[in-house]
C-alpha cells in the first residue's frame, strides 16, 4: 500500500477505533437504562417490550391474568388514556409515557393485523414480582452475563483490530479485517440495542453490512491478498450487492441466511487451495488456525440465527435463558472470528503481533469470565435452595451462597490467574533457572561442559533449531560447544580458521565486565518461525552472565594447565638430575 493510500486511512482507522469504544461504552449505558428504568415501567402494567428496527417498541402481556384480555406479541401501544402516541412512537417515549401516567391507565393496542382495543391496567409492582418467582437466574445474574459475554467480545474485536493494524499498516488484508472488526463492536450487543433504540436502524443496517462485506473480501484474500481461484475476484462486486440485500428487512430469511454464512464459508474452500501451495511450515499454520477460526464463527453465528428463527419468542421460565443462549452463539461467533487470527498471531507469530499483546489484559480477561460463571452458578445454587426448602428461606440461601463464593470464588481465581501467568512466564522461569545454574557452575565445570549445559537449558526456553557457542583464543576462535548441528565441521573452512555458518542468522555477543570474549550462535527457531521479542530479551539476559562463567572457567582451566605444565618441567629437571630417563623416578 502507498504511502499517501496510508496516511488517508491511518485518520478514518482512527476515527472507526474511537466510534467502536464510545458506542459500546454508551451502548452498555444504554442497555442498562433500558433493563433497569425501561423495562420497570412496561412490566409496571403488566407488559413486556421488544424495540424494532425504527426504535418503536412493540409490546405483550407480561403475565395472564384470569378474566384479562391477553396483549398478543407484536401489538403497539397507540394511545394512553385517550391520549394519541406519535406514530412509531420510540421506546424511551412510550416508556416515559406510561410511566408519566396515572395509577390505573387505560392503554390503547393496535393488533399486529391493526385491530384496535383498550384496556384499564392498574400499576403495580406484583407482575414482575410473579415473574420472578419463577426465574431460573435473576435479572442482575442475567445482565452480568449479558454484559460480561458481549464486553468480553467486543474487546477482543478491538483488541485483535489494534493488533493487525500495529503490526501490518500497510497490508491491504489487515486494514481488511481490522476495519471488519471495528465495525462488528460497534454494532453488536450491547451498541446494538442503542441503535435501534435511537430510531439508526437504517445506519446500523450501513455498518453491519459494510462489515460483512469487509470480512467477506477479507477471507476470499487472506493471508496474500490473492483471490484464488481467479473467478473470486468477482466477489468485489458481489460482495456489496449481497449485502444491500441482507440489509432489506423484507429479504427472505432463508435466502438471507445462506447469503450471511454459506457464502463465507464456501470461500473458505479457496483457503484450502492455498494451504496445499504453502510448503509444510509456519504458513500453513497460520493459515490452518485462522481458518477454523473463521468457519467455527460463522457456524456459531448461523446457529444462533436458526434458535432465532425456529423460536424467536418461547414462553416460561426459561426464556431468559433461551435469550441468553442465543447471545452466547451470536458473541462466541464473532470471538471465534477474531480468537482464530488471535491463535495464529500468538501462537504461530502471524505479523509478530504477540510483541504487543499484554499478559495483564488476557489475564484480567480470564478472572472476569471466571467471575460471570462464578456468579451465574451462585445465583443457580440460591434459586435451587429456595425451590427445596421453600422462600422462607431466602435468609439461609442467601447466607450458603455468600460463603461458597467467599470459600470458592477466590481460591479458584488465584489458582486461574497463577496458571495464566505461569503459562505465560515459563520461559523466562527457565532463563531465571539457568542463570542460577550459571554461578554455580563458573566454580566447578569445565568451559565445554558450562557451554553445553547452556545451550541445553536454552533450547526449551527459545525453540532453537541449531546453536554453537565460540570463544576467542590468542590462536583465533574456539569452538566450545555445538547442539543440533549434524555436522560440526561446518562451521570451518580449510585454510581460514574458524568461520561462522550463515545459517546462524543471529549472533550474540559474549561479553562481560571484562570486555568481549566470544559469540553465542543461534540458529532459525525449530518451528521455522521468528523468533519474539520475549526470546530474544531471553538469550540476551544469558549472554553476559554465560560470558562471565565461561571467563572464570577459561581462566581456571589455564591455571590447571600452567600447573600441570609445571609439575612436569619439574618431574623433567629432576628426572636429569637423577641421570635417569625423563619422566623416570628417582633413585
Amino acid at each position: 500500500m502507498s504511502a499517501i493510500a496510508l496516511a488517508r486511512i491511518r485518520p478514518l482507522w482512527f476515527l472507526a477505533l474511537a466510534a467502536a469504544i464510545l458506542l459500546d461504552i454508551f451502548g452498555t449505558l444504554y442497555v442498562l437504562r433500558d433493563a433497569y428504568d425501561r423495562d420497570t415501567a412496561f412490566a409496571a402494567v403488566n407488559l413486556i417490550s421488544q424495540v424494532e428496527n425504527d426504535g418503536s417498541a412493540t409490546v405483550e402481556t407480561l403475565v395472564s391474568q384470569p378474566g384479562k384480555p391477553v396483549v398478543a406479541a407484536g401489538s403497539r401501544i397507540v394511545a394512553i388514556d385517550g391520549k394519541a402516541l406519535p406514530r412509531n412512537s420510540r421506546i424511551a417515549d412510550t416508556a416515559g409515557a406510561i410511566a408519566g401516567a396515572g395509577t390505573a391507565p387505560t392503554i390503547t393496542f393496535s393488533d399486529a393485523d391493526g385491530t384496535l382495543h383498550s384496556q384499564v391496567i392498574e400499576k403495580s409492582p406484583r407482575y414482575a414480582q410473579e415473574t420472578r418467582k419463577h426465574e431460573v437466574l435473576s435479572r442482575d445474574t442475567r445482565m452480568a452475563l449479558r454484559m460480561g459475554v458481549s464486553l468480553l467480545t467486543c474487546l477482543v474485536l478491538i483488541a485483535c483490530a489494534a493488533l493487525l493494524v500495529l503490526r501490518r499498516p500497510r497490508d491491504p488484508v489487515c486494514l481488511m479485517f481490522s476495519f471488519s472488526f471495528l465495525l462488528f463492536a460497534a454494532t453488536i450487543d450491547p451498541p446494538m440495542l442503542m441503535w435501534m433504540g435511537l430510531g439508526l436502524g437504517g445506519w446500523y443496517d450501513l455498518v453491519s453490512t459494510a462489515a460483512w462485506v469487509l470480512l467477506v473480501i477479507g477471507i476470499a484474500i487472506f493471508p496474500d491478498g490473492r483471490f484464488e481461484p481467479g473467478w473470486v475476484r468477482w466477489l468485489i462486486v458481489v460482495a456489496p450487492l449481497a449485502g444491500v440485500l441482507l440489509s432489506i428487512d423484507e429479504f427472505p430469511l432463508q435466502a438471507a441466511a445462506v447469503i450471511a454464512f454459506i457464502l463465507p464459508l464456501a470461500l473458505l474452500w479457496g483457503t484450502s487451495i492455498k494451504y496445499r501451495h504453502f510448503e509444510p511450515g509456519i504458513e500453513r499454520q497460520q493459515l490452518k488456525w485462522a481458518a477454523i477460526g473463521f468457519a467455527t464463527g460463522l457456524v456459531s453465528v448461523a446457529i444462533a440465527f436458526g434458535m432465532v428463527v425456529v423460536d424467536p419468542f418461547p414462553s416460561g421460565p426459561w426464556q431468559p435463558i433461551y435469550g441468553l443462549g442465543v447471545l452466547a452463539f451470536f458473541d462466541l461467533g464473532f470471538m471465534l472470528l477474531a480468537l482464530g487470527l488471535m491463535i495464529a498471531l500468538i501462537r504461530y507469530r502471524l505479523w509478530e503481533a504477540d510483541r504487543v499483546i499484554g499478559r495483564s489484559a488476557i489475564m484480567a480477561g480470564v478472572a472476569l469470565v471466571i467471575g460471570i460463571l462464578w456468579a451465574a452458578s451462585i445465583d443457580l445454587v440460591k434459586n435451587a435452595i429456595e425451590m427445596a426448602l421453600g422462600e422462607d428461606n431466602k435468609t439461609f440461601a442467601t447466607a450458603l451462597c455468600a460463603v461458597l463464593a467467599a470459600g470458592l470464588f477466590g481460591p479458584t481465581q488465584q489458582f486461574v490467574v497463577k496458571h495464566t501467568r505461569n503459562r505465560f512466564d515459563r520461559d523466562r522461569g527457565k532463563i531465571s533457572a539457568l542463570l542460577d545454574k550459571l554461578s554455580a557452575w563458573r566454580a566447578s565445570e569445565d568451559p565445554d561442559e558450562i557451554a553445553m549445559r547452556a545451550l541445553a537449558a536454552l533450547a526449551p526456553a527459545v525453540h532453537f533449531g541449531s546453536a554453537a557457542v565460540l570463544v576467542d583464543r590468542k590462536l583465533g576462535r574456539e569452538l566450545l560447544a555445538v547442539r543440533d548441528v549434524a555436522d560440526p565441521e561446518t562451521l570451518t573452512e580449510p585454510g581460514s580458521g574458524l568461520t561462522i555458518d550463515p545459517r546462524f542468522v543471529w549472533r550474540f555477543p559474549l561479553a562481560d565486565e571484562h570486555g568481549p570474549l566470544g559469540l553465542l550462535l543461534i540458529g532459525p527457531r525449530s518451528d521455522a518461525n521468528r523468533y519474539n521479542e520475549d526470546e530474544l530479551a531471553n538469550i540476551e539476559r544469558v549472554a553476559e552472565p554465560l560470558a562471565e562463567a565461561l571467563r572464570s572457567a577459561l581462566k581456571r582451566r589455564e591455571q590447571q594447565d600452567r600447573v600441570r605444565r609445571e609439575l612436569g618441567a619439574m618431574e623433567e629437571r629432576l628426572a636429569r638430575l637423577e641421570g635417569g630417563p625423563p619422566g623416570a623416578a628417582p633413585a
